[in-house]
């Protein structure tokens, strides 16, 4: 039965045509500017805010935490990914050092420049 409506779907919105599902929604044709075609979907009424009721959600949901955020927030949280030092071509590198007696995770490295 899925297969028949899915058919139908094809068949009237590649005639430019939208298909009302009552109880779903609208499937109405669309058209990318690169000529790719696709479908753009409303959801009833009804089904939307069966979706939307307060605690009726069973699932895991992954980030629950950003819920509610900005679009900046969860941005700022991500710590800073390291910048990779940029050495002359000129100028040939220092030996690299690595000490045991560090209190950080892993091991020190130092370049000398000159």
């Amino acid at each position: 039965m899925l297969t028949e409506i899915s058919e139908a779907i094809v068949f009237f919105c590649m005639s430019g045509q939208p298909v009302r599902l009552p109880g779903v929604g609208i499937l109405a044709p669309k058209i990318t500017k690169d000529g790719v075609y696709g479908l753009n979907f409303k959801m009833d009424a009804w089904l939307k805010s069966e979706m939307n009721v307060k605690g009726k959600f069973k699932g895991r949901l992954v980030n629950r935490d950003m819920i509610g955020k900005s679009v900046d927030e969860p941005q700022a949280m991500v710590p800073p990914e390291p910048v990779a030092e940029i050495i002359p071509r000129n100028v040939s590198p220092g030996p690299m050092i690595s000490s045991s007696t560090s209190t950080m995770a892993g091991p020190v490295i130092s370049w000398c420049h000159r």
